[in-house]
């Protein structure tokens, strides 16, 4: 993993610096119902649409998996309690054990 996050580290920075120098030009942003307008790059602008798709992606990932997180939960807690129950019962089982072995025998 470390190495493919070599390889394809460079190019994308090279790729990102390329379109930062080849989209310098202004362009007002308005947001129409409200009064305000601003002069930005346009590659801000870009890079500010990927950046909100990616959070955008991301919450709604994080959301869609709530359902495998809660059903890893419970498992879990399933998991730890059947382990409880278990080691509960290996020790009921070598008490009982114990008291039903025959005294022993010595030799006379």
């Amino acid at each position: 993993m470390r190495l493919v996050s070599w390889l394809l580290l460079p190019p994308a920075a090279i790729l990102v610096i390329a379109i930062a120098i080849d989209n310098r030009d202004p362009v007002t942003l308005s947001f129409y119902p409200l009064p305000w307008e601003m002069q930005t790059p346009l590659y801000a602008v870009l890079f500010a649409g990927i950046v909100i798709g990616l959070a955008i992606g991301l919450v709604g990932g994080w959301w869609r998996a709530r359902r495998w997180r809660s059903l890893a939960r419970q498992q879990r807690q399933e998991t730890v309690a059947i382990g409880r129950e278990l080691a509960r019962l290996k020790a009921q089982k070598l008490d009982a054990e114990t008291k039903q072995l025959p005294p022993p025998v010595t030799a006379a």
